[in-house]
C-alpha cells in the first residue's frame, strides 16, 4: 500500500488505510525502543515480539519510516546483549 503523493496538493492524508498501517509499524518499533532505553532486562517474550515485528514486513513494499524504529530497537538489543558477554 502506498501513501498519497506528498509532492502534490494531495499531500499526506491523516486518515485512511495507509495511516493505520504506518502507525502500526512505527508504534511497534517505538514501544520496543522505549523499553530498551531503561536498564532492565528485556524479556524473552518481548524479544520474540520484536523479532516478529521485524520479520513480518515485506521491506520491498513498505514506505513507512516506522521501519527505522524497528531497526533501532534491533540494534540496541544486539548492542545490549553483546555488552553482557
Amino acid at each position: 500500500m502506498l501513501c498519497t503523493n506528498w509532492r502534490t496538493d494531495e499531500a499526506l492524508k491523516w486518515e485512511g488505510k495507509y495511516r493505520r498501517v504506518w502507525y502500526c509499524i512505527r508504534e511497534s518499533g517505538e514501544a520496543a525502543l522505549t523499553q530498551l532505553m531503561v536498564e532492565q532486562p528485556f524479556p524473552e517474550e518481548q524479544k520474540a515480539l520484536l523479532s516478529r515485528a521485524i520479520t513480518r514486513l515485506d521491506y520491498q513494499r513498505v514506505s513507512s519510516n516506522g521501519i527505522f524504529y524497528l531497526q533501532a530497537a534491533y540494534w540496541k538489543l544486539r548492542r545490549r546483549e553483546a555488552s553482557k558477554e
